[in-house]
């Protein structure tokens, strides 16, 4: 009988130890299914943080790009605007400058009409 129970214990004991073993190899597995999942998020996170600066950059470079366009807009307005006021400038200069030919030609007129050399 002491030998069966010696025996008993002897399993017991085994079977102590194995399911120790057991426990220790889940304790190792959850101890590294956590780092894992730490180094996964902090991949994660970083990734987020990643994004919204991209995400920022893109806005700020977006607004950037509507206030370029908007300053380009209003240089070729300014430019037309210009062009047709210069062109508007020589066309009045032209039509002193034809006015006033005409003006000496018709005093040019006038003076051999009246010379009194002219005449004969």
């Amino acid at each position: 009988a002491v030998s069966a129970a010696d025996e008993a214990a002897a399993v017991a004991l085994e079977l102590c130890a194995e399911v120790r073993r057991g426990y220790d190899e889940y304790e190792g597995r959850l101890a590294r299914a956590k780092g894992t999942l730490r180094a996964a998020r902090e991949v994660a996170d970083a990734a987020a943080a990643r994004h919204a600066a991209e995400r920022q950059r893109q806005g700020d470079a977006g607004k950037t790009l509507l206030g370029a366009r908007v300053k380009l807009r209003k240089a070729v307005e300014t430019k037309a605007a210009k062009h047709a006021d210069e062109e508007r400038a020589a066309s009045r200069r032209q039509r002193a400058a034809d006015l006033d030919e005409r003006a000496r030609n018709r005093k040019a007129a006038t003076r051999r009409a009246t010379d009194p050399k002219g005449v004969l």
